[in-house]
C-alpha cells in the first residue's frame, strides 16, 4: 500500500521538479535585476553622485535622403577636423545613390575610428531553436571570434538578425545596441551576444576599449572575467557586467542634418567650380584630394583674378560661398574635434542616451564580480528545496512564516553587504523570487499534506468518523504516535440497540423518521470522538481511544451514550427509548485491504458482551447499561445502581453490570438509590429477608422500578428455595 507519506512526497518532488525548471528559466532574466533598490543604494551608500556633461557626445539624425558625395564629404569633413569616433548605422539605408559608395567603402576600410551600430533586442540566453542567422556566412561574417575557453552558452541571441552593412564596416568595429533597457535592470551592462560560435560586442564597451587603448581580440575571456593586460573585466556567462555606481540618464542634444546637407551642397558647388576654372587640378583621390581642396579653398580669398572674363566671374561667386563654409566649419570644429559622432537616419536616435549611460557606467563606475550563473542556478534550487522542506516539516504555519521574513531581511542585508563591501553583485531578485515561490508552496504542501493524510483517513474510516476527528487523527498519525499495525488498545465500546425501529408497526412517516433518527445516532457518536466500527438495521457499534488521541475515552462514550438517550423518539405516536451499552476493555485492532477497500477492524469478544448488556438492560428497564470497566476507568465518580455480575458466553471472567444516571436523574430518585444499594449488598450475602425489605422500599419510592422489582421476587424465590452453596452469584445472560 502506498502511504499517505509517499503520497506527499510524490507531491513535494512534483512541485520541487515543476518549479525547479521555473527557476531554471527565471534565472536567466532575474539573477541580476536589481536596480529597483538603487534608490536605497544610493542614499545610504552612495550619496556623492558623478556629473558628467558628455559635451564630447555629437549626433546628427539624417532624417532624409542624402547623396553618396555629401556623405563622403561629410565623413571627410569629420577626420579633418579630428573626430575621435565615427558610429554609423550598420543598415544605414538613406543613400539616393551608390555613385561614390566604393569611396565610402574605402575609406572606412582605411580608417580606424568609423564603427557599425547594431540594434539587438535585449533577448540572449540558452538557443533551442535555429535562427536566420545560424547558417548564413553573410550574416556571421560580421561578428568576431573571442579568445576564450569557455562556451557562452546562456548568451545566445534569441532572435533573428537583419545586417546589410553596405558600408563595409569591420566586424571588430561593430556593436550592438539596444533601445530599452529590461525592468530593473540599469546597473548592469550586456557586454556581449553569441551568434553560433562567433560574438559581436557591446557598442558602449567597444568605444571603452578604444579609449582604454584595449584591443578587444586580445582579451582572454575566463568563465568570470576578461583580462587585457592589467586590465580585468568582470562578467558572468550570459556575457553580462554589473556595476556600482551613482549616476543618471541624461538627454542627449540631437542635431538634424538639413544644416549640414544645405553647407555640403554649397561645399560640392565650390569645388565644381574650382574645377571648372582649373584652380583644383589634382590627381589625388578620396581624402588626400578633400585635403587639397580644403587647402585651396582655405586660401582662395588672396586667389588673383583670372584673365578669362567668364572663369573669372564663376571664381568671384565661389568666393562669396566660401564664407558660408568657411562659418560653417569654424562653428563645428569645435564640436566635432575630439568627439564621439553618431550618425542615425530617420529619427532613430532613442538608443543613443542609453549608449551614453552605459559608456559612462564603464568608465566612471566599479565593475563588481559576478557569481556564475550556474552556480545561482544551483543555489536557487537548492534554496528552493530547503524552503519546500521546511514549510511542510515546520511544526506550525506561523513559525514557518517567521522564518521566511528573517530571510528576507537576511537577503536584504547580503545583497549591500555584497556589493557595497565585497564589490560582487548578488542574485537578490532571483532569490527573493525563489523566497516567494517556497513561502507560496510551502504552505500549499502544507495543506497538501493535511488533505492527503486526511483523505488517507477517510478511505479508511469513511463516513463512519467526523472530519474534525479524522484531523486529529491524521495529525497524530502523520506525528508517529499511531499507526495501522496490529495491536492492543485500551478501547471503549458502545452499542445502541436500534431493533424498536423494527418491532412496531410503522407508518410511512415513521420510515423518515427512522433515517433521521438513525442519523442522528450516529453524528452523535463522531461529535464525541468516537468511530463507528459496524451499522445494521439491529444496532450501532462503535469505539472510542483508537487511536489514542484523547485518554478519557471512556468519558467520551458516557457522554455520547447520555446524548444518543435524550434523542426523543415517536414512532406510530408512541414515545420510544433507545438502549445503550458501553464497555471497556483491551482489544486487537487490524488494518486490512480487501477487494481494494480499505478496513481498520477490532478483533475481540467486545460486541458479544455489549450484545449481553443489552439483552441485561432490556430485561431491567435500563436505557444506559455500563460495564465495572467504565465504572473504574471513571474513577468510580459516575452516578450509577450496581446490579448484577454476569456471565457471557465467550468471555472469560465476569462482568459487573451497572445502571447509569445523570445528576438530574439521581436528584429525582432521592434516596432509591441508597436502599437499593443496602439491599443488593445483604442481597449478595445471601440474606434474601432482609434485603427484601429494602427492596420494598425502593418500589414505595418508584413503584414502576423494574430492577428493585426484580431483585425482590428474587429474593422471595431464594428465601424458599436458596441457591447452591458453590454458587458465585454471577447469572448467565440466557437465563437471566
Amino acid at each position: 500500500m502506498i502511504g499517505p507519506k509517499i503520497k506527499v512526497l510524490t507531491y513535494f518532488f512534483i512541485i520541487f521538479f515543476v518549479f525547479s525548471i521555473i527557476i531554471f528559466f527565471i534565472s536567466f532574466d532575474t539573477y541580476d535585476k536589481n536596480s529597483f533598490l538603487n534608490f536605497i543604494e544610493r542614499k545610504v551608500f552612495l550619496r556623492e553622485s558623478i556629473d558628467i556633461k558628455n559635451d564630447n557626445i555629437f549626433v546628427l539624425n539624417i532624417e532624409n535622403k542624402i547623396d553618396s558625395m555629401s556623405f563622403l564629404n561629410l565623413l571627410y569633413f569629420l577626420k579633418d577636423n579630428t573626430a575621435d569616433t565615427v558610429i554609423l548605422d550598420l543598415n544605414f539605408s538613406n543613400l539616393i545613390d551608390t555613385v561614390k559608395l566604393n569611396e565610402i567603402k574605402n575609406f572606412i576600410k582605411s580608417n580606424q575610428n568609423i564603427y557599425g551600430y547594431l540594434k539587438l533586442e535585449n533577448k540572449k540566453g540558452l538557443k533551442f531553436l535555429n535562427r536566420n542567422y545560424s547558417l548564413d556566412d553573410n550574416l556571421l561574417k560580421n561578428f568576431s571570434y573571442l579568445k576564450t575557453n569557455h562556451s557562452f552558452i546562456y548568451s545566445n541571441y534569441l532572435k533573428d538578425v537583419k545586417i546589410d552593412n553596405e558600408f563595409g564596416i569591420k566586424n571588430k568595429n561593430i556593436g550592438f545596441i539596444y533601445e530599452k533597457d529590461a525592468i530593473f535592470d540599469k546597473n548592469n551592462l550586456n557586454l556581449l551576444y553569441k551568434f553560433e560560435n562567433k560574438f559581436v560586442f557591446s557598442l558602449p564597451f567597444l568605444i571603452y576599449c578604444k579609449e582604454k587603448n584595449i584591443d578587444t581580440e586580445e582579451i582572454d575571456f575566463g568563465l568570470t572575467e576578461g583580462v587585457f593586460k592589467d586590465s580585468i573585466f568582470y562578467l558572468d556567462q550570459k556575457g553580462k557586467m554589473s556595476f556600482l555606481h551613482n549616476m543618471d540618464k541624461k538627454e542627449i542634444q540631437i542635431n538634424n542634418f538639413l544644416e549640414w546637407k544645405e553647407v555640403l551642397n554649397a561645399r560640392s558647388e565650390i569645388v565644381e567650380n574650382l574645377t571648372k576654372i582649373e584652380i583644383l587640378k589634382s590627381d589625388k583621390k578620396e581624402f588626400d584630394l578633400y585635403k587639397e581642396e580644403e587647402a585651396i579653398i582655405d586660401n582662395l580669398y588672396s586667389y588673383p583674378a583670372l584673365k578669362d572674363t567668364t572663369k573669372n566671374t564663376i571664381l568671384d561667386l565661389t568666393k562669396n560661398k566660401i564664407g558660408e563654409w568657411k562659418s560653417f566649419k569654424l562653428g563645428k570644429i569645435e564640436k566635432t574635434k575630439k568627439s564621439i559622432f553618431i550618425i542615425t537616419q530617420n529619427g532613430d536616435f532613442n538608443w543613443v542616451n542609453n549608449f551614453v549611460y552605459y559608456k559612462n557606467i564603464l568608465s566612471f563606475s566599479k565593475n563588481l564580480k559576478r557569481l556564475p550563473i550556474s552556480l545561482i542556478i544551483v543555489f536557487s534550487i537548492l534554496f528552493l528545496f530547503i524552503l519546500l522542506t521546511f514549510g511542510l516539516y515546520s511544526k506550525n504555519s506561523l513559525f514557518f512564516s517567521i522564518i521566511v521574513i528573517l530571510l528576507q531581511i537576511i537577503l536584504l542585508q547580503c545583497y549591500f553587504i555584497f556589493r557595497i563591501f565585497l564589490g560582487m553583485d548578488f542574485p537578490f531578485l532571483t532569490l527573493v523570487i525563489v523566497l516567494f515561490l517556497g513561502f507560496v508552496f510551502g504552505f500549499l504542501l502544507r495543506s497538501i499534506d493535511k488533505i492527503v493524510w486526511f483523505l488517507e483517513v477517510k478511505t479508511i474510516f469513511g463516513s463512519f468518523v467526523s472530519n474534525n476527528f479524522a484531523e486529529d487523527i491524521a495529525r497524530f498519525w502523520k506525528q508517529k504516535k499511531w499507526d495501522l499495525e496490529s495491536r492492543q488498545y485500551i478501547s471503549t465500546f458502545l452499542l445502541v440497540d436500534t431493533s424498536i425501529f423494527l418491532q412496531n408497526e410503522i407508518t410511512e412517516d415513521d420510515i423518515d423518521t427512522i433515517g433521521l433518527k438513525t442519523s442522528e445516532i450516529q453524528q452523535k457518536i463522531k461529535d464525541n470522538y468516537g468511530i463507528i466500527s459496524a451499522l445494521n438495521t439491529n444496532e450501532v457499534f462503535s469505539y472510542f481511544g483508537n487511536p489514542p488521541i484523547r485518554n478519557e475515552h471512556y468519558k467520551d462514550a458516557i457522554n455520547c451514550a447520555y446524548l444518543i438517550d435524550q434523542i426523543p423518539i415517536l414512532l406510530n405516536n408512541i414515545p420510544q427509548k433507545l438502549v445503550v451499552a458501553v464497555h471497556s476493555k483491551k482489544e486487537w485492532f487490524k488494518f486490512k485491504k480487501v477487494e481494494g477497500e480499505k478496513h481498520y477492524i477490532n478483533f475481540g469478544n467486545s460486541l458479544n458482551t455489549l450484545d449481553a448488556m443489552v439483552k441485561y438492560a432490556k430485561k431491567f428497564g435500563i436505557n444506559i447499561i455500563i460495564s465495572d470497566s467504565v465504572f473504574k476507568l471513571n474513577s468510580l465518580s459516575l452516578n450509577v445502581r450496581m446490579l448484577d455480575r454476569i456471565k457471557i458466553a465467550g468471555v472469560k471472567n465476569s462482568v459487573r453490570v451497572f445502571e447509569f444516571f445523570t445528576d438530574a436523574q439521581k436528584e429525582k430518585l432521592g434516596n432509591l438509590l441508597d436502599y437499593f444499594h443496602a439491599g443488593l449488598k445483604l442481597f449478595e450475602k445471601r440474606n434474601y429477608e432482609e434485603a427484601s425489605s429494602y427492596f420494598r422500599q425502593c418500589l414505595k419510592l418508584k413503584e414502576n422500578d423494574i430492577p428493585s422489582q426484580i431483585y425482590l421476587d428474587r429474593c422471595k424465590k431464594y428465601s424458599s428455595n436458596p441457591p447452591d452453596d458453590n454458587w458465585d452469584g454471577c447469572y448467565e445472560i440466557e437465563k437471566i
